[in-house]
């Protein structure tokens, strides 16, 4: 069977179950909110309605626990900075293959955490690296350079208000 990143508890029983004749168990609060069908299939790049970060998708990928929440946030935002940085060092050298694979775990990543600020651009970017071609890599890399402080604004902001856990 296959299931889909981000990966989602009550997709992962589903597909466990499928391969089983028996009830499959994993720990965990399951979501009650029905699994998202993916993304829409044309997103313009950074139209002003577009929010930052979809905050039901990071919640509902880490079950609504906070804790779950903070740890994938502040490791996607660790691992951010050095994936930008990857982005421009492939641009300026006019490698491909090091711009598509840096856009895919930076576009990978950026979906599991909600962030939908700069999608699409990321998408370009691996696409063109995939072809080969870096003609035109500098604009939607700019649009996610500029938009990334912004986004760790907004997540900071949002891991500050969010409730700790009571044990």
């Amino acid at each position: 069977d296959y299931v889909g990143k981000p990966v989602r508890l009550e997709e992962l029983r589903a597909a466990l179950a499928r391969g089983s004749d028996r009830e499959i168990g994993v720990s965990g609060r399951a979501s009650t909110a029905p699994p998202t069908q993916g993304e829409p299939a044309e997103t313009p790049p950074l139209p002003t309605e577009t929010p930052l970060v979809d905050l039901d998708r990071l919640r509902d990928v880490n079950d609504d626990d906070p804790e779950r929440i903070r740890r994938l946030v502040n490791i996607y935002l660790t691992q951010a900075v050095p994936l930008l940085a990857e982005l421009q060092t492939a641009i300026a050298t006019n490698s491909g293959d090091a711009l598509a694979q840096a856009a895919h775990k930076l576009v990978g990543s950026s979906i599991s955490c909600g962030v939908q600020a700069f999608t699409e651009p990321l998408r370009q970017l691996e696409r063109l690296g995939l072809a080969g071609d870096l003609t035109g890599a500098a604009v939607p890399f700019e649009q996610v350079r500029q938009t990334f402080p912004r986004v760790r604004i907004f997540l900071n902001q949002f891991l500050q208000d969010l409730p700790a856990l009571s044990h």
